[in-house]
């Protein structure tokens, strides 16, 4: 197929051409092969559709290319999960494609684990090396670590790994998705909140600018419900929570709240709902009996009994179920400082209690809920093809793979970081040490690096063929494209199609000659369900290419919501929250993840490390935040380096006074810390995880890193810090424009 058919972006159009490597056609790409007289500009360049990887939110994006390299990228303006916008790390791709330090030819071990001693050799060789020892993970267990459990080369990676007689798949991180699970009416996990409609927002913890679902597509969100139908009223947003996020900033009201009272507070809030449910007779269709039953259960979360759990005026509580009621509809959001504490399960089913509660007043008044529709079904079907279980998200499935990397044959890691991104309570580091023979794909060598046995180099996503799924954002799927807009390195073969090619020859084939047959296959099955059928499966493709993949805002009915407001929710007692640590652990622990660094799966990347905390505005380092009066009385300063030790483990970081949190709480930004991953993150900063243990929410397999105490020492030491501007609000050196 040519390229003028297969990669196209509105009138944009060019030639394709070439079978590389595995047979995979348009390895090669010749973005520019129609002559310069039928209108190309090559200073404007060409725009291609696809898929952003820097995470798992499946933004659409477009990407400028100009003589055959990337120079820019943007949102897809017609994406349903991003609308146009794109983050720091998504614009940050471009960097990480041409990064020096890319891995350009596979490589094995020289020398012993726990070293970056490597000798390069062919990929023949490595094929063969890790097809032998496929063999050997047959009979003795094999496992996988990926980075994603959505996109084409996971669902190769869980086919191979089905056909090697193994189900041990997990994706690293502490990403709390199994006490979603466990308190969804569903059983589906965290919804996707449908923000952008409603008329009062309330944020439980949630730091939606920042980290969960999709940052970018919250903050379109954001904008949409500023900016309402009705220009008479603006959208209202509160947050309540331990800590002023970048998020908290942007809201009408910040609320402060003690560590793991956020349940405590829904549920405050819902009691006040009631008394506004009896006092205007709303919810007439609900019998008097099960309202009466509601009120009974929630009688001891009054606002007086908030206050002193929660530290919230009463006033504010009041306040807040004012708000939520007289601006429907209303959403209330909950994040990982309500989710990830011991009492996090019943604290999430008290935030569906409250939601409910919303929906079901919205709906007797005629106005659209925000709580999301589901499509599970066709979510499914594509999933069958893209990607793996979401249960290997789950702590529990990470665990599972810790303890089995201990005697397995074989283990494969893709794309990920395990040693950086898991407590060394899993003692992950010690697990690869003990699995006979270790293979990792990626672009770039990391801390996992140091205990692989082979390395091979992944292409970048921009100079890929995959697919992904995603969960729309009013619960429809998304189906998304994944297309190279440039050239790949020639020395450099994808990793699913190694995978394939590998397995074939161990005898634990999929039955596919490469990534691209795949795709062709799930284009077959699906293209009924998608409204495509009874074209050539070629032009399918083309126009989900155009598109950059496929969703459909028809299919998001009203069956679902009925559905959804037909169902009884029953309110939940919280218990109080449990915290690791005696009393010499004086102060509560609050990790979280920085919008440029995040899980620091690209802190290689100079233009995300020079990029300034939006709050503190640092940058190249992690830091420790501590409340002004709490370093009056500790005798801290600004950049003196601090120990801060939990029953778990220690790190060292300097202090930065921020009066943003609680004087009873200390925050770390995740990402930093690195033990290996090149020469910008290598060594720069903490890593928070080695204060995680093994503290669990209550009745999950899933740690409460939000549960832990601390203590912290001042080391004597002393460091200067890179800040946006001068703390006394000068800046460090003048600015000439030039």
């Amino acid at each position: 197929m040519d390229r003028r058919s297969f990669i196209k972006l509105g009138s944009a159009t060019a030639v394709a051409g070439l079978t590389g490597s595995c047979g995979q056609i348009a390895q090669k790409i010749i973005p520019f092969a129609i002559p310069p007289d039928e209108g190309i500009n090559p200073v404007e360049g060409w725009w291609y559709n696809t898929t952003c990887g820097m995470c798992d939110a499946g933004c659409g994006v477009k990407v400028r290319i100009v003589e055959g390299r990337a120079k820019k990228i943007e949102g897809n303006p017609n994406h349903p999960v991003n609308n146009g916008g794109v983050c720091a790390r998504g614009q940050a791709a471009v960097q990480q494609l041409y990064h020096p330090e890319r891995i350009k030819t596979p490589m094995v071990r020289d020398g012993a684990k726990g070293s970056n001693s490597f000798k390069p050799v062919t990929w023949d060789e490595a094929i063969a090396l890790l097809t032998a020892n496929m063999k050997k993970g047959k009979e003795k267990g094999s496992y996988v670590l990926a980075g994603s459990s959505t996109d084409m080369n996971a669902a190769i990676a869980g086919k191979v790994l089905a056909n090697l007689g193994s189900d041990s798949f997990a994706v690293p991180g502490i990403n709390g998705t199994a006490s979603h699970v466990a308190a969804s009416r569903t059983g589906s996990g965290a919804p996707y909140y449908q923000m952008a409609d409603a008329g009062s927002v309330l944020l439980l913890g949630a730091d939606i600018f920042e980290s969960g679902f999709s940052p970018v597509h919250f903050s379109w969100a954001y904008g949409q419900m500023r900016g309402n139908k009705d220009i008479t009223r603006r959208g209202q947003l509160i947050y309540a929570g331990s800590r002023l996020s970048m998020t908290a900033a942007n809201a009408d009201h910040f609320i402060a709240a003690k560590q793991g009272t956020l349940g405590n507070l829904a549920n405050a809030v819902a009691h006040e709902v009631l008394n506004m449910v009896n006092k205007y007779s709303f919810l007439k269709n609900i019998p008097a009996v099960e309202k009466s039953a509601w009120v009974e259960a929630l009688q001891n979360d009054t606002p007086e009994a908030a206050t002193r759990i929660t530290g919230v005026a009463g006033k504010d509580v009041a306040r807040i179920a004012k708000t939520l009621v007289e601006h429907l509809p209303s959403v209330v959001i909950p994040g990982e400082d309500l989710a990830s504490h011991t009492n996090g399960v019943d604290s999430l089913k008290a935030v569906n209690f409250l939601n409910f509660l919303l929906v079901r007043i919205a709906a007797e008044q005629g106005i659209h809920s925000s709580m999301p529709a589901t499509d599970t079904a066709l979510y499914e079907k594509i999933k069958n093809f893209i990607g793996v279980s979401p249960s290997v998200m789950e702590y529990s499935a990470l665990k599972k793979v810790a303890a089995k990397a201990k005697t397995a044959a074989l283990g494969i890691i893709i794309n990920s970081d395990p040693v950086h991104t898991t407590p060394p309570q899993l003692k992950m580091k010690e697990a690869l040490s003990e699995t006979r023979f270790v293979a990792q794909f990626g672009c770039f060598l990391n801390s996992t690096s140091l205990y692989a046995d082979l390395v091979l180099p992944d292409l970048h996503f921009l100079e890929s063929w995959s697919a992904q799924v995603v969960d729309y954002p009013h619960g429809v799927p998304v189906l998304n494209t994944i297309q190279p807009v440039v050239n790949p390195d020639a020395g450099i073969i994808q990793s699913g199609d190694v995978l394939i090619k590998a397995s074939a020859k161990a005898g634990a084939g999929i039955g596919v000659a490469n990534t691209e047959e795949l795709i062709r296959e799930m284009i077959r099955s699906l293209q009924l369900d998608i409204g495509l059928e009874g074209h050539n499966e070629n032009k399918v493709w083309e126009k989900l290419l155009q598109n950059g993949g496929w969703w459909d805002d028809a299919k998001n009915g009203d069956a679902d919501k009925r559905s959804y407001m037909s169902e009884t929710v029953e309110p939940v007692a919280i218990s109080n929250a449990g915290f690791a640590g005696g009393t010499e652990f004086s102060f509560y622990l609050h990790p979280y993840r920085t919008v440029n660094i995040g899980d620091g799966s690209s802190a290689n990347l100079p233009w995300l490390q020079e990029m300034p905390e939006p709050m503190t505005t640092l940058c190249w380092t992690s830091w420790v935040e501590i409340n002004p009066k709490a370093a009056l009385k500790e005798g801290i300063h600004d950049g003196d380096i601090l120990k801060v030790e939990s029953p778990f483990g220690s790190i060292e970081a300097p202090a930065y006074i921020y009066p943003g949190i609680g004087p009873d709480t200390i925050a770390v930004p995740f990402g930093y810390g690195h033990s290996s991953f090149g020469h910008e993150a290598s060594g720069r900063g903490a890593n928070p995880m080695n204060l995680i243990g093994d503290f669990a929410i209550n009745g999950m397999d899933e740690p409460a890193y939000r549960g832990i105490r601390v203590k912290i020492t001042k080391t004597g030491r002393k460091k200067k810090m890179v800040r946006e501007g001068h703390p006394e609000g000068q800046y460090e050196t003048e600015v000439f424009q030039l």
